[in-house]
């Protein structure tokens, strides 16, 4: 996949416990680049790494800042790969993305996959 405005790159690949629990299209990405943040801050999308903690999934999905602790709409099988610059976070619940919206806990299916979303993104970043 081609993405646009790339500000960070993450670094490499160095989890391989969370790497082995990703979605397939998910770690395609990933094997490309380690996630990133584009769009001036826009949007996050973390990578598979234990540093930087702010860039690490693990963190987020069975860390310490687990978003299943601190939402209760969020599930442990709910993968936290990205956010916004709001800090909405996107989450894959069983292959679909949804928007957990951080001020209510309230969680949104954007009936899309990771793919659909990602294209969708670098299509219209600030519509989308």
């Amino acid at each position: 996949m081609d993405l646009v405005d790339v500000s960070y790159q993450g670094p490499a690949i160095d989890d391989s416990q969370i790497w082995l629990r990703l979605p397939d299209d998910y770690r395609s990405v990933l094997e490309q680049i380690n996630g990133c943040i584009q769009f001036k801050g826009g949007l996050h999308i973390r990578g598979a790494c234990t540093a930087p903690i702010w860039h690490s999934i693990a963190v987020v999905w069975t860390g310490e800042y687990a978003l299943s602790k601190l939402y209760p709409a969020i599930t442990t099988d709910d993968i936290p790969f990205g956010q916004d610059a709001l800090g909405d976070q996107f989450i894959l619940r069983a292959g679909v993305v949804h928007r957990l919206w951080a001020e209510t806990g309230e969680v949104v299916s954007l009936r899309c996959d990771f793919t659909a979303f990602l294209e969708a993104a670098q299509h219209d970043p600030i519509g989308y």
